[in-house]
């Protein structure tokens, strides 16, 4: 179901990564109760359809920064799954694609789309040879960022927030389909390298929209019933924050 041998070069943190690399497809074979098995539900106080993903060394010794990859995601089981790390994570290949999605989330340090071209082998090439195909990724994002800085290192913008580490426009401009939602709640820790452009990744054309299943299913471990009562609001300014 997983495996902790490979590695790859991220070209924006300038490491090599170590993942613990989720194969999707295995994990469900090998264990079906993680997605409530014949029951099919997710019960908060068993954790059904909750994954949780860390390795050894959060800090990234000697310059290797450990991360999670999920691969072979193209299906998914009846109800989703909600993978969480406290580390960087990477989604390579098409994910929650099959014939029904399921509602799904990835939550982590930084999330980093991959495309179903990557090669490992390839990943600290010259960015014309990490050529992507079309990708498809249907799931909600709670992730970090990098910070803006008025007047200073601008952090790439909402567009930016789901990573790239390839030319997706290298031999015709590629799609990045996207189906979603994405919640940006904190800054990066691990992987908090700047954004830039043009250097170890060019974009794609982003057909990205909410995926209308979120406004009937939620995710396992996301919170399905809430409110908003407004209490107080007050006008608050960059003076007052000392960003001038």
């Amino acid at each position: 179901s997983y495996t902790l041998d490979k590695q790859f070069t991220d070209e924006r943190e300038g490491v090599t990564v170590a993942p613990v690399d989720i194969y999707v497809d295995q994990l469900l074979e090998d264990f079906p109760q993680i997605a409530g098995g014949e029951v099919g539900s997710y019960p908060v106080d068993e954790g059904l359809g909750v994954i949780y993903i860390t390795r050894d060394d959060p800090d990234g010794a000697g310059g290797i920064m450990p991360a999670v990859r999920i691969r072979n995601g193209q299906e998914m089981p009846s109800g989703g799954l909600t993978f969480a790390t406290d580390l960087p994570l990477y989604v390579e290949g098409d994910y929650n694609t099959g014939a029904t999605r399921q509602p799904t989330m990835l939550t982590a340090d930084a999330v980093t789309f991959l495309s179903n071209n990557w090669q490992d082998a390839k990943s600290a090439a010259d960015l014309s040879e990490r050529a992507t195909t079309d990708t498809e990724y249907n799931t909600v994002v709670m992730t970090g960022n990098t910070e803006t800085v008025k007047d200073g290192q601008y952090n790439g913008g909402l567009e930016n927030v789901l990573r790239l580490l390839e030319d997706w426009q290298e031999g015709g401009k590629k799609t990045l389909k996207f189906r979603g939602s994405i919640i940006d709640l904190w800054y990066s820790e691990i992987a908090n390298s700047p954004w830039s452009y043009g250097d170890y990744y060019k974009a794609p054309t982003r057909n990205w929209e909410f995926d209308p299943i979120l406004t009937t299913e939620a995710p396992p471990g996301v919170t399905k019933v809430f409110g908003v009562e407004m209490l107080t609001w007050r006008v608050s300014s960059w003076e007052e924050h000392g960003w001038n």
